[in-house]
């Protein structure tokens, strides 16, 4: 109940000296919404990118900027396809039959970018 039968993830990184990339997916297949079965949820398919720059110290680049060490900058794209899916089920219940509503979608495309440095 609530379980899938099959989950997948995979992950594929690159990374060439300051600057490193990576996809990640995964894949969840359709589970049982009631117990008897007759309901269920459809599988999906996540994926993943980030990017990341490491400058490391930046008086080599403008001696003014030599205060700030280890700056790094990243960039992360979370549900890459804006895939529509539900992520948790369950949450009032599970019905024998049917289908009872007890369930959350999940979260859409979402962008998130960092920056730090060390003073």
């Amino acid at each position: 109940m609530a379980y899938p039968r099959l989950m997948y993830k995979s992950s594929l990184s690159y990374a060439y000296k300051g600057f490193d990339t990576s996809i990640d997916a995964s894949y969840m297949s359709q589970r049982n919404l009631s117990y008897t079965g007759d309901a269920k949820v459809p599988s999906y398919w996540l994926a993943n990118f980030s990017m990341r720059y490491k400058f490391g110290n930046m008086g080599k680049y403008a001696h003014s900027l030599g205060f700030m060490q280890n700056l790094e900058l990243s960039f992360n794209v979370y549900n890459l396809t804006n895939q529509f899916y539900v992520s948790t089920m369950g949450e009032n219940g599970f019905p024998l039959s049917g289908d009872a509503q007890s369930f959350l979608l999940g979260a859409p495309r979402q962008f998130f970018g960092s920056v730090r440095a060390e003073f």
